[in-house]
């Protein structure tokens, strides 16, 4: 102060105000100098600790958000896969399903015993015929081909098992092509587009119409064979123009094992994706391929636990199907039926396929269930009843209450059997 007081002194101020504006002065000065020494201290400990505490608990209250929105959307993007593997694997089936029984053969031409077994049949007069597969689905090689066999349970853990036959049952671009063939040139009708005529390498099979029950749908056999390609069709057209035949593409280039195409569907435990359920697979779909006769699966659904196949069966075959009338009934299974009544009898086909959406939540608890059968109180229905289908617990399965579950339903008209 006394320096202050000094140095005041020692200054030649003409005036008091020069006087107050310099101790002014003076007194900003110091007090500004204070601040920036505050300034420069920096934060203590405490604030630094109190600080990354409360980032700490923010981080971690973001990350459980964070972790809960990632589970949410990767669980509705499984769920979103299955349910367009549904719409897509499913409706090969469907169409598998309307389309069987087209360009099958009901009688051949050729009226031989070749055998000289005392019975005139299909081995006689259809050289070669051989299907794949389990064996009880066969017709090879005595009788005319079956547009629907199956097998009632017969797949590991009570699942059922499907095999249908038709021209078109094949994922080729030759399967399910059609043409008219006539007795002169130009033999065969085109139809100008790609996508529906044949090549002249697919391998065809033609029928005759016929008018009887002993000649209708006759395949044809020329020179001991009941196939050609396609550029040689014209031998096996008819004597004259009132015997228009029908040619169907099977194959594209191969020889051909069986006068049709085949596909069995079933599910198949050894492949299924990781995030299915323990004891759930894939169901397949598994055409004949004529090079080999080996079956070539196609997957058509993951995550499936059971499939079951109902018939609606004309029993009186009087043209309808009136479920208690006249013997009418629905059946799990063909067995038994002739290909003859294979046709005549069959009017509709359910299929039930019970899987899972998504994969598991271990915040979700299925509660969907059928009334209580037989296997518990976690029983979903897979078909028309338990009898026509079957109960399926779904609790018999790991940690099987934690999928979302749905029973995917086809019922398709059989219009290409007669």
């Amino acid at each position: 102060m006394d320096l202050e007081r000094e140095s005041i002194q020692s200054y030649n101020f003409d005036d008091i105000e020069e006087i107050m504006n310099y101790v002014k002065a003076k007194g900003v000065g110091q007090r500004a100098k204070g601040k920036r020494r505050r300034a420069e201290a920096g934060f203590t400990l405490i604030e630094l600790m109190v600080t990354m505490v409360i980032f700490v608990f923010a981080i971690a209250a973001a990350s459980q958000v964070f972790t809960k929105l990632l589970t949410q959307f990767k669980q509705q993007t499984r769920i979103a896969e299955t349910n367009i593997e549904g719409v897509v694997g499913l409706n090969i089936l469907r169409q598998d399903i309307e389309h069987a029984g087209m360009g099958l053969p009901w009688n051949v031409t050729g009226i031989a015993d070749s055998n000289g077994d005392g019975v005139i049949n299909f081995q006689d007069n259809v050289p070669g015929y051989v299907e794949a597969g389990v064996a009880t689905y066969n017709d090879a090689p005595n009788s005319a081909p079956s547009a629907f066999r199956s097998g009632d349970t017969a797949v590991a853990g009570g699942s059922d098992y499907l095999v249908i036959k038709s021209a078109g049952a094949a994922a080729n671009n030759t399967a399910g092509k059609n043409t008219r063939l006539a007795s002169a040139a130009p033999f065969v009708r085109t139809w100008g587009s790609f996508t529906d005529d044949m090549v002249n390498t697919d391998m065809v099979i033609v029928l005759s119409p016929g008018a009887t029950a002993a000649n209708s749908r006759s395949l044809v056999v020329v020179n001991n064979s009941y196939q050609t390609t396609y550029n040689t069709v014209s031998n096996y057209a008819g004597a004259d123009n009132t015997d228009i035949r029908l040619v169907y593409g099977i194959s594209p280039g191969n020889a051909l094992r069986a006068p049709f195409n085949r596909a069995d569907y079933f599910i198949s435990f050894a492949a299924a994706p990781a995030r299915c359920a323990a004891g759930t697979g894939t169901l397949v779909k598994a055409a004949l391929n004529h090079v080999d006769g080996t079956l070539t699966q196609m997957p058509v659904l993951d995550c499936v636990a059971d499939m079951q196949v109902v018939y609606a069966l004309d029993n009186d075959e009087n043209g309808s199907f009136q479920n208690g009338v006249g013997g009418d009934a629905y059946a799990n299974t063909v067995t038994g039926l002739t290909p003859a009544q294979v046709r005549t009898r069959v009017r509709d086909v359910e299929v039930y396929i019970l899987a899972h959406e998504g994969q598991r939540d271990p915040n979700f608890t299925f509660n969907n269930f059928s009334v209580a059968g037989a296997c518990g109180a976690t029983c979903v229905t897979v078909g028309r009843s338990a009898i026509l289908g079957r109960d399926f617990n779904v609790n018999a399965i790991l940690n099987g209450l934690n999928y979302r579950w749905k029973v995917y339903t086809i019922s398709v008209a059989t219009e290409n059997l007669r």
